[in-house]
């Protein structure tokens, strides 16, 4: 009798742990095809009420380009949390190659560029041409559509905005159960790892290293005021954080998923870096070397305006692969010079998709959409603008399903990214 009781225990408090579990779901899904809650901006928790008045409470973080939800429901005394990474399944400008947002010129090939996809640009339209005597000799496959600018998309970037100026405010006031650091220097296996996770501070610039492979716990996050060099052979675990008030550099075998990088400096990755991650950068950003940064990774600079002048860059060089987006976004500010470039080098490869607001320089490949103001290259003397020379951009080979970042919608149609049962708070 006694065994019975206790097997029918366990059966109830599982079919509860069933119910709470597709209540948590439920109530995420709700979240999300109703814009009356994810409309407000200024709420970060929700009441979701499902039918039978069941509760679920979602949180809502911004979490780097994507949001993070975490849905809490209960049945009987059973509680589930669910968490799930949250981005845009991508429209349809992103079924073309290339998006111009200069109109008022045409669009020229030259050398060896190869363009399979369509392709929407000013009233000028595309042109084939010769460089200096050599002729044109790729292909471009694919119709030429001609339009205005009003093609071109905007993206909000007030959500990440707030999270760059949110590091001030974290490494002025870190949460009251962190750890502070007082060496410089983090060697993961002298810190023991605990069963959930730690927030790190360190007041100075900070190496995190680990000579041999070791493991991150899940959920780790780092304020350093000052620079951080990450470099060994280190797995950052998942959804680790890191907020930096200067550079950031990444060089080793660094491994993770889901990690998020935020710093006013720069950012510079090497080495053979295999990682899902976001970069968000107030700077710039380089990638180079046997980087490759996997699905569904952001590399964002925010642009600033000094003196007129837009500044910030991303580089993308040697074997460096982004499966994902690279994100250059416009300014408030009026500019009199926009200095901001994107570069793709040789050999260098995006899968996925380029929004530029400012120039971009492609010589290497994208597989994917290429949404730029202005493509640009420079030859002594001369700067060649609405050039694209030796350049690769194949539509068809792009990873399917792909997934852009929130901000690109006020309505965006959701598609989940990552979700797993997280522990009950």
């Amino acid at each position: 009798m006694v065994l019975s009781l206790t097997q029918s225990r366990f059966i109830q408090r599982d079919i509860h742990g069933g119910k709470a579990r597709y209540f948590a779901e439920a109530g995420l899904y709700t979240f999300l095809s109703d814009s009356t809650y994810y409309a407000d901006t200024t709420k970060t928790s929700f009441d979701v009420i499902l039918p039978d008045s069941v509760r679920v409470t979602i949180h809502k973080q911004p979490f780097g380009a994507y949001w993070l939800l975490t849905a809490m429901a209960s049945s009987s005394n059973q509680q589930k949390s669910l968490q799930a990474l949250i981005g845009a399944k991508a429209d349809s400008l992103y079924d073309h190659a290339i998006v111009m947002g200069d109109v008022f010129s045409g669009l020229i090939v030259t050398g060896t560029t190869t363009v399979r996809g369509d392709i929407v640009s000013g009233s000028d339209g595309l042109q084939r041409r010769s460089f200096r005597g050599d002729p044109f000799t790729g292909t471009v496959d694919g119709a030429n559509i001609r339009a205005d600018s009003s093609w071109f998309p905007q993206f909000d970037s007030r959500d990440i905005t707030r999270q760059i100026q949110q590091l001030t405010e974290l490494i002025e006031s870190p949460p009251d159960n962190a750890t502070i650091l007082r060496s410089g220097s983090f060697e993961a296996r002298s810190y023991s790892q605990p069963d959930s996770a730690t927030t790190y501070v360190s007041a100075a610039d900070l190496t995190v290293s680990s000579p041999q492979d070791m493991q991150l716990t899940d959920h780790t996050t780092f304020i350093v005021d000052g620079a951080l060099t990450i470099e060994g052979a280190l797995d950052l675990g998942e959804y680790s954080r890191f907020y930096v008030r200067d550079s950031i550099i990444i060089d080793g075998d660094i491994t993770g998923r889901h990690s998020l990088f935020i710093t006013n400096g720069s950012i510079q990755v090497s080495g053979n870096s295999h990682l899902s991650t976001q970069l968000i950068s107030n700077e710039s950003i380089t990638v180079r070397g046997g980087s490759y940064l996997t699905y569904p990774s952001v590399v964002y600079v925010q642009p600033n305006v000094d003196s007129g002048s837009k500044q910030g860059s991303i580089n993308l060089t040697g074997r460096s692969c982004i499966d994902g987006m690279v994100i250059l976004p416009d300014v408030i500010q009026t500019i009199t010079n926009d200095e901001s470039l994107v570069t793709i080098e040789e050999n260098a490869f995006v899968r996925g998709g380029v929004y530029n607001t400012s120039r971009t320089e492609l010589i290497g490949t994208v597989q994917g959409t290429v949404l730029t103001h202005q493509f640009y290259f420079y030859q002594s003397p001369t700067n060649y603008i609405n050039w694209l020379r030796n350049a690769d951009i194949d539509l068809e080979q792009r990873p399917s399903p792909f997934t852009i970042p929130l901000g690109f919608s006020k309505r965006p149609a959701f598609t989940l990214l990552d979700y797993n049962e997280v522990a009950d708070e």
